[in-house]
């Protein structure tokens, strides 16, 4: 399997694939939202990685390592801390995460100062996200095919919810 670099990261051919289905089903449901198309396109996200801007907070140790070695590789993960990064309406107070298919989809401003990113499964973003005390939405492709769904659309369709504690449920 050949890898080629994309956006400074190393991919398989089989990744960007699977990266440019998850954009096509995104500008789908974008152009032409149907529920089809929604089904569509979060059977897409089973199998893809989605990019998050995140916030890093690096222990002192980390961060010497760090200077010393100019390798990112050698950092041990369990020393940093990382959270997503949300937008926040100023007026309503309404976070969103922002989701990209693709590194590419970054808006320039975001590129230009080099937001942090994080590459991370679909399903672990969502694991993460249920545990978080605030609610929020996704936004996919926020900048140029904006989709936005509902954690609990997404855990839904992935199949990660839990309905053994369904509301209403008369056991």
């Amino acid at each position: 399997m050949q890898a080629q670099m994309v956006g400074g990261l190393q991919l398989s051919d089989a990744e960007k694939e699977r990266e440019t289905v998850f954009n096509i089903m995104l500008e789908r449901q974008h152009s032409e939202p149907s529920e089809k198309n929604k089904e569509s396109l979060v059977s897409a996200l089973k199998e893809t990685q989605v990019y998050i801007p995140m916030h890093f907070e690096f222990a002192p140790s980390e961060i010497e390592k760090l200077k010393a070695s100019k390798d990112p590789s050698q950092l041990d993960l369990s020393k940093v801390k990382f959270s997503p990064l949300f937008l926040q309406n100023s007026k309503t107070g309404e976070k969103i995460l922002p989701c990209y298919s693709k590194v590419e989809e970054f808006s320039d401003q975001e590129k230009k100062n080099k937001v942090p990113f994080m590459r991370m499964a679909m399903e672990n973003v969502l694991r993460i996200a249920d545990k978080l005390p605030d609610a929020f939405d996704f936004v996919f492709d926020f900048h140029t095919h904006p989709v936005r769904m509902t954690l609990d659309e997404l855990m839904e369709g992935l199949g990660l919810s839990d309905n053994s504690e369904e509301e209403g449920s008369e056991e």
